[in-house]
């Protein structure tokens, strides 16, 4: 009886250290992991061929139809910089520049809306 008890104990103990473990390891992947960026289409129109850059680094949404948004992670190394989205419509080739502040790691995250007047706008 008593080897059973010490089995269950130590199965349970396996199980809580392997959870807490997990739970540490999430947050520590996620703080060195990449920048995330979504962007919001407000522009009235389909943007085509949409993709976003932060210093060299950049990630490709492909087209989104006016209202859709979509987040991506930016891959790659890169130091301080602002979330650049760059598009073409109808109007022709377009880059816009969030304003905002971004690293390469540190659970970054910015939301850019594109506007009418083709700017980018980061809200938070």
């Amino acid at each position: 009886m008593k080897t059973h008890t010490a089995i269950f104990s130590g199965i349970l103990t396996g199980v809580f250290a392997t959870l807490m473990w997990i739970n540490i390891a999430q947050k520590y992947m996620r703080y060195f992991g990449p920048a995330k960026v979504t962007v919001i289409n407000a522009t009235g129109d389909t943007m085509h061929d949409v993709h976003v850059s932060l210093g060299r680094s950049s990630a490709t949404i492909g087209e989104m139809k006016d209202g859709r948004q979509a987040t991506v992670p930016v891959r790659g190394e890169f130091s301080e910089s602002s979330t650049h989205v760059h598009w073409r419509d109808a109007a022709g080739t377009n880059t816009a520049s969030a304003g905002d502040y971004m690293e390469g790691c540190g659970l970054y995250h910015s939301t850019v809306v594109v506007t009418p007047d083709k700017n980018a706008k980061a809200i938070y």
